[in-house]
């Protein structure tokens, strides 16, 4: 899935990963790459203590599009809240960038897309 009008950064220092983690901040010619999963009313409990729902990050609905042109609206994804958020790079870990990497390449995002993720500095950690 594509979401139109974003870009990924790295502007969140998470205290449980002790480097970067990765937000959306709006963009007008820039998209995000990701998966959309449905989820049961117990999985999205499980995901919003995961992402700190209303601690860190916040939920906001968004419309996106898959690789084949269809739009889907009415998607729920995970922003930093505005005063977590810093000004400048936070880098991430090594292991949590090549996470988002191999997904990447395992779920077929563009090439331009994996090679500008590859591209992210990241910290000692």
């Amino acid at each position: 899935m594509k979401l139109q009008g974003y870009k990924l950064c790295f502007n969140y220092f998470s205290s449980t990963r002790k480097a970067g983690a990765a937000n959306i901040v709006g963009h007008d010619t820039e998209v995000v790459y990701g998966l959309l999963m449905e989820l049961t009313l117990e999985e999205r409990e499980i995901i919003r203590r995961k992402e700190g729902h209303k601690k860190s990050y916040d939920e906001i609905v968004v419309s996106v599009t898959s690789f084949d042109g269809v739009k889907i609206s009415e998607v729920i994804t995970y922003k930093v809240l505005p005063h977590r958020e810093q000004s400048n790079h936070q880098p991430p870990s090594r292991s949590y960038l090549n996470l988002l990497i191999n997904n990447a390449i395992r779920y077929g995002f563009p090439e331009g897309y994996i090679k500008y993720l590859k591209s992210i500095p990241t910290s000692k950690v």
